[in-house]
């Protein structure tokens, strides 16, 4: 609709340049409408009715359009000379449907109800501006008429229309005196708030129509205006002109003495509004005025910040000269300008005012600590402390490592000494505790080859660990082949990859413990598949643990790992400590039979305990943690077809009969068990005293109770039966 008033108001224009454009919009759109009457006037003949609905929509609120193509905003685009055509035909429009649009304002308010009588009709939920506020803001009064044009009552309720992102009324955004005596003669007010509290004198942007309001003396509403109003942030018009950095107002305002002392609700000065716009002009005026006043420039907020703490690189170059003694001086929670600074030209400006580089705040942060990466460079040639940490806890140097930037790392490092280099790339301090510089390179910042080349190439220790978890540069990068040459080029050994051991335990891993993947890759460049960790557990056993699949174990043996038969972790427990777990990393059930028959083969012993609480590999397969019933049975079938032995007894007294009642395993479980239990296995009280059939008893699992007493009745005459043979 927007573009047929536009295509028509150009088609009639006197300017031939605006013609020809509306003659080839006009045909565009005919494209588009094959369906339209032939002929230019037959194919506009809806034209009024169509704009009068626009209108009636934008303004009710049954619609609404984003950005600035509302019609009237686009008439307020429209220079003078060719207005008043589309004027005309929205004139038209409006009157030919005058009627049905003030019988449904009426009827809008009739609904509300008197509570909110002389409010303006509810606009859509979208956010933006109604026409009569882009009316008033294009500043042409003949279009805020022909929106005025109506009765009285609905006049006055478009006069003090809000709008929906911030309520302001048309008044708010009168863009010329005559636009505001007009929205003044229908009813308007002076004293008028948006929802932020601002009135008339917050908000204006024309210095010309300011004038006409402060020093215009035949003006009749001169009694309407508070020059020291406040907001609901405690702002006057003073220092809210300030913060948008309109000089002009702000002349105007001290002018006419506005109070230069106010202070907002954070007890910001106008001086302290003028920085934070940024705003050289602004910063100039309120400096002069202050002066003039002998009033002192080093005010500070509630914070205790001066005006250098909200400075931009525009208003720094007015504050630091008049502000040069407090360039140090700290707020509440002890930063000082430099540490607020953001902007690479204030952070420059404040330096060369001798600002302290090394200030420490109470949170022991220095400037270096809180910087943007731009600034790092900078603060680092004005000797900043390489050693600063960020508000976590971490150094800045590693912390940019960590992003994986370069150029920040390397600004550390060119100030450096070969010592100093060294010391800084290899020194113990880090992320999380974590240690190795190389080593947060290769975890975090996308294993970048770039950022581990660089940092090799600069010495770092290619045998670097983290002191969190023990873990070197070769473990991080054993999934990246080209950062693990990288490494092996420069010394590494893929033979020291630690991490963090069982129970408190240091566990110096190899690599080939850490990971299943790329067997051949790592054996062909030196890997053990023979080597044992620093608790005696081989390869084979992580791999056991870790669900590795029966063709990778095969492949491992065949390379020469041990089946660590002799050693202190039984495999067959690590096979049940793998299945058992919570993460599902288990093989599935066929793969598994295959895993137990190959450590059957490999002569592994089914029935040896672990070394720390005696437990086999049957007890934690009849343990089942967190696992579906059907995981713990498979595995259990798999171990008693191996003569797994459920006669065994841990280290609190409890064989695999009281550890497959205590996880509620399933009956048929217990069944496999039981043709295996001799009599003592029945009859075997763990440390608190009960056997199996008194612990099913008390955890209510009646059914299995009856079970264990027919199977001990059954051994019974059995043994009974055997005695009287002979």
């Amino acid at each position: 609709v927007i573009f047929i008033v536009e295509r028509t108001m150009l088609s009639a224009s006197d300017n031939e340049a605006l013609r020809n454009y509306g003659r080839r919009l006009r045909r565009h759109f005919d494209r588009l409408a094959p369906a339209a009457p032939a002929g230019s006037g037959d194919a506009f003949r809806g034209f009024p009715r169509v704009v009068a609905q626009l209108i009636h929509y934008l303004n009710e609120g049954s619609a609404s359009m984003d950005g600035d193509q509302t019609l009237l905003m686009m008439a307020s685009g429209v220079t003078s000379q060719y207005a008043f055509q589309l004027h005309s035909a929205l004139r038209e429009c409006v009157y030919w449907q005058e009627s049905s649009r003030v019988q449904y304002i009426r009827k809008t308010h009739a609904a509300k109800g008197s509570a909110d009588a002389g409010c303006p009709p509810a606009k859509s939920e979208t956010a933006g501006l109604a026409p009569i506020h882009r009316a008033a803001q294009s500043g042409v009064v003949s279009h805020v008429s022909l929106m005025l044009e109506f009765d009285s009552n609905t006049a006055k309720d478009l006069a003090t229309c809000r709008s929906e992102a911030a309520g302001r009324e048309p008044i708010h955004f009168a863009g010329s005196v005559d636009v505001m005596k007009l929205l003044l003669a229908k009813r308007a007010s002076l004293q008028a708030v948006d929802d932020m509290g601002d009135t008339v004198l917050h908000t204006i942007q024309s210095p010309h129509l300011l004038r006409h309001l402060l020093d215009d003396q035949e003006q009749e509403y001169a009694t309407d205006i508070d020059i020291e109003s406040r907001n609901a942030v405690g702002q006057t018009p003073l220092l809210r002109q300030a913060q948008t950095g309109n000089d002009d107002a702000v002349s105007l305002l001290l002018r006419r003495r506005a109070d230069l002392e106010a202070v907002d609700e954070q007890g910001n000065t106008a001086l302290h509004c003028a920085a934070q716009a940024n705003s050289a002009d602004v910063c100039r005026t309120v400096i002069g005025d202050m002066r003039k006043q002998h009033m002192a420039l080093d005010r500070v907020n509630n914070s205790k910040q001066t005006a250098l703490f909200m400075i931009g690189s525009r208003s720094a170059r007015l504050l630091l000269p008049a502000l040069e003694e407090k360039v140090n001086d700290a707020d509440d929670s002890g930063s000082t300008p430099l540490h607020a600074a953001r902007e690479y030209d204030v952070v420059r400006q404040l330096i060369s005012f001798r600002a302290d580089v090394n200030a420490e705040d109470e949170a022991c942060l220095t400037p270096l600590g809180c910087a943007e990466v731009a600034n790092i460079p900078l603060l680092i040639r004005a000797r900043a402390d390489l050693g600063a940490k960020n508000s976590c806890g971490d150094p800045v140097f590693i912390s940019q490592v960590v992003k994986g930037d370069v150029s920040a790392a390397l600004a550390f490092l060119a100030t450096e000494s070969e010592e100093g280099r060294h010391m800084m790339l290899n020194e113990v301090r880090g992320i999380d505790g974590r240690n190795a510089i190389l080593n947060a390179a290769l975890d975090f910042s996308n294993t970048s080859t770039a950022m581990v080349s660089t940092l090799l190439g600069l010495r770092a220790s290619a045998e670097a660990r983290n002191a969190l978890d023990g873990e070197t540069a070769v473990g991080a990068a054993r999934h990246n082949s080209m950062n693990l040459k990288l490494l092996l080029d420069h010394g590494a050994s893929l033979q020291a990859a630690a991490s963090g051991g069982e129970r408190g335990q240091t566990a110096e891993e190899t690599v080939l413990h850490q990971t299943s993947d790329r067997l051949s890759e790592l054996l062909a460049l030196g890997a053990d598949a023979a080597a044992l960790d620093g608790l005696g557990r081989s390869v084979m056993h992580a791999w056991v643990q870790q669900g590795v699949k029966h063709d990778r174990l095969q492949a491992l043996l065949g390379a020469g790992a041990s089946a660590d038969d002799e050693g202190p972790w039984p495999l067959f427990v690590a096979l049940a400590e793998g299945w058992s777990c919570a993460s599902g990393r288990a093989p599935g059930q066929a793969d598994m039979d295959k895993v137990v028959c190959l450590l059957s083969e490999a002569r592994c012993d089914v029935n040896r305990p672990r070394h720390y609480d005696l437990q086999t590999a049957l007890m934690l397969a009849a343990h089942g943690h967190d696992c579906t019933p059907s995981g713990p049975t498979g595995l259990l079938e798999a171990l008693v077809s191996k003569r797994a032995d459920p006669s065994a007894v841990d280290a609190t007294g409890s064989n695999a009969l009281h550890h497959a009642l205590r996880s509620r395993l399933p009956l048929e479980a217990v069944d496999l068990l039981l043709p295996l239990c001799p009599p003592e296995a029945m009859a075997q009280r763990d440390m608190a005293g009960e056997a199996p059939a008194d612990l099913a008893r008390r955890l209510g699992l009646d059914d299995v109770a009856a079970r264990l007493r027919q199977a001990a009745g059954k051994v019974k005459a059995r043994g009974c039966g055997c005695a009287a043979a002979p």
